[in-house]
């Protein structure tokens, strides 16, 4: 063997620990760029969380005051009612003032965008209950009778999911 093939045999073999080396080297890499993936995206997860919970409770906040003390509830005393409100009820005091009409769909329109909130997951579904759920099933108990009515003449689909 000349000195030119031994010379040539430990470069490769230097080589081929130098690519071994780098070979184990980028597996750590990627070992740890993989736990610091995953502690960021149980971050993200958390943040998310977060600014669920952060979203569904400002959006409460906003309209927390103005049901309480609404036309609606001074005309129907939904809040503290047992039992629906007959559908001819409704449409009199509606035919008489006609803000009932627009202050119930607000109320409506409100309750199934919470809905519809909690379902794509951009509110939390435990605070939406705890502040609302209440509320929201008097609501739907006193005006079932009307919503079932303009379901009828309007819109099948229209407040459904509120319900769920």
């Amino acid at each position: 063997m000349t000195q030119y093939e031994i010379i040539s045999l430990v470069i490769s073999g230097l080589s081929l620990i130098v690519a071994a080396g780098g070979v184990v080297y980028a597996g750590s890499q990627l070992k740890y760029a993989r736990k610091a993936l995953e502690q960021s995206l149980e971050v993200h997860s958390a943040d998310h969380d977060w600014h669920r919970r952060m979203a569904a409770q400002d959006t409460l906040k906003e309209y927390n005051q103005s049901t309480i003390t609404s036309l609606l509830q001074k005309e129907f005393d939904y809040l503290n009612r047992k039992e629906a409100i007959p559908l001819a009820e409704v449409e009199t005091k509606m035919s008489n003032n006609a803000e009932l009409q627009n202050d119930l769909h607000q109320l409506l329109n409100f309750y199934e965008g919470l809905a519809r909130g909690v379902f794509q997951q951009i509110y939390d579904e435990e605070v939406i209950k705890s502040g609302r759920r209440g509320a929201m099933i008097k609501a739907l108990r006193a005006f079932g009778s009307y919503i079932e009515d303009r379901r009828a003449k309007f819109s099948p689909k229209a407040w459904c999911e509120i319900k769920s």
